[in-house]
């Protein structure tokens, strides 16, 4: 089944000493899978892979059949890689926007915004950018699947 994961800049998962991927590899692991622990991890769509990514690199995979799952997080004994894509710079802009939308929502609310307020634009991991995988607004949704979806 297809899914999505992300991979840091060197094509390495976030966990564990595997060497970096390459396109078109396929993997799997011996042993118990268990969902945070050992197993290759993916999410249903990409959004939701943004909450779980260690880096830039998006990646459309091929997963064997989940042997568990929580929420949008699910794990399985193969995972093999279609295509992967550094999304640094779109994940940036959607950042930023996304910023940008709810400073505008709270001004037209007549809600006082703080002075001095400034974006930060963290380094990877993604987990600086939690917050904004977690939103899940319709807006968010949408912006993300116009700046970063088409890549896959």
């Amino acid at each position: 089944m297809k899914a999505y994961h992300f991979l840091k800049e060197d094509m390495r998962s976030g966990y564990g000493n595997e060497p970096p991927w390459v396109v078109g590899e396929e993997r799997s692991v011996e042993g118990k899978i268990e969902l945070r622990l050992w197993g290759y991890h993916s999410s249903p769509t990409l959004l939701d892979a943004l909450g779980y990514a260690s880096g830039p690199v998006a990646c459309l995979v091929e997963v064997s059949e989940p042997v568990e799952k929580y929420g949008s997080l699910q794990v399985s004994r193969t995972r093999k890689l279609l295509k992967a894509v550094h999304v640094g710079k779109e994940m940036n802009q959607l950042i930023a926007d996304w910023a940008f939308e709810t400073l505008a929502k709270e001004w037209k609310k007549g809600q006082d915004i703080p002075r001095g307020i400034g974006i930060c634009l963290l380094p990877w991991p993604l987990r600086s950018y939690r917050p904004c995988g977690n939103a899940g607004s319709d807006w968010l949704q949408a912006r993300f699947n116009k700046l970063v979806t088409p890549k896959l």
